[in-house]
């Protein structure tokens, strides 16, 4: 709302002497497109009110003629509103201020809400009297447009979040999806090259999540992924991405991290995995859910992001293929496979 105390440049009291300037006046006064008010500058009672107090209100100069207008005006307050035309009174230039409006149509009738732009100065009568000249616009239209407008933006706002959310994150698990990861990794990978820093990817897969599937169904089996990811999340640093990769396996891309460092995360999620209750985890092949993780790391296993996640997926697949359950280097994979050749 527009505060009482904004005017227009000041401009001297209009003075009526004159018939011909009285009948001119008169004219412009009916003519006039917006309802116009001549008030006692005292009481502030309508002393008169022009033809458009019809056209916008529903009523005529009957209905005002004769009450105080600040009977129809329910905002801004009483007080503030008699500040404001008693400023334009004494200062001699208009006060404009924006208002709301109670009008019924008829004695009975309900009440009618309008936002009105008033604009409020003093009339000098050739008498030496005064009046208080107000001029009353209807900008209901323009102010409902407005919150109209403002809600379609809220609503455009949600959608986009809703949108980008949709982009980014993983339905099922609330993690990022593997869209979003790629973004991120090479980014990170930009990144890296520039600073000469490491950084680590731990590939993970659920230990016989088939046999957990066919078991218990596939409800149990997706929250199994949300519990697992919860998990994942509370493990992990804030500045780490957890992503799903697809079906039963996440992938984690950890900033400045070597391939040992990112081995003390994967033994701290086996840690955690081990020591969270899963329902009919008791039922799995080694009596509990178990996650099998390979962890790579740039420049070491790779010079490019693909070549990273293939290495960190077969140091997982190494895990997986030698007992499960457990957790191995892109490194160590290799040298064991070289020591069984």
């Amino acid at each position: 709302m527009m505060s009482l105390n904004r005017s227009v440049p000041s401009l001297p009291a209009e003075t009526i002497t004159g018939p011909a300037k009285r009948a001119a006046y008169s004219d412009l006064f009916d003519r006039m497109v917006d309802p116009v008010f001549l008030l006692d500058p005292a009481t502030y009672v309508v002393l008169q009110a022009n033809a458009a107090c019809e056209r916008i209100f529903g009523v005529g100069e009957e209905k005002f003629k004769g009450r105080c207008l600040l009977e129809f005006l329910t905002t801004p307050s009483e007080e503030d509103l008699r500040k404001a035309f008693r400023v334009a009174m004494r200062r001699y230039h208009p006060r404009q201020f924006e208002s709301q409006w109670s009008v019924s149509d008829s004695q009975a009738g309900e009440p009618r809400a309008f936002v009105m732009e008033v604009s409020a100065c003093p009339l000098k009568l050739s008498d030496d009297g005064e009046v208080l000249q107000v001029t009353a616009r209807d900008i209901s239209f323009r102010r409902e447009s407005e919150i109209q407008m403002q809600q379609l933006f809220t609503q455009l706002q949600e959608a986009n979040t809703r949108l980008e959310r949709m982009a980014t994150v993983d339905e099922m698990t609330g993690l990022f999806n593997f869209r979003h990861f790629k973004n991120e990794i090479t980014t990170e990978l930009t990144r890296s090259v520039r600073f000469q820093q490491p950084f680590a990817v731990l590939f993970t897969d659920i230990d016989n999540f088939k046999h957990f599937n066919d078991r218990n169904g596939h409800p149990a089996g997706d929250a199994l992924l949300r519990h697992l990811a919860q998990v994942f999340q509370r493990t992990c640093r804030e500045l780490d991405v957890v992503a799903r990769y697809g079906g039963e396996e996440y992938v984690i891309l950890c900033p400045n991290t070597t391939a040992d460092q990112g081995m003390i995360l994967a033994d701290r999620l086996l840690k955690n995995i081990a020591a969270t209750r899963f329902l009919q985890g008791e039922s799995q092949p080694l009596g509990e859910i178990s996650v099998s993780l390979g962890v790579a790391s740039y420049p070491e296993n790779g010079s490019t992001v693909e070549e990273v996640l293939k290495a960190a997926d077969q140091a997982m697949y190494y895990a997986k293929t030698h007992g499960k359950k457990q957790a191995i280097t892109t490194a160590r994979a290799i040298e064991l496979e070289k020591l069984a050749a």
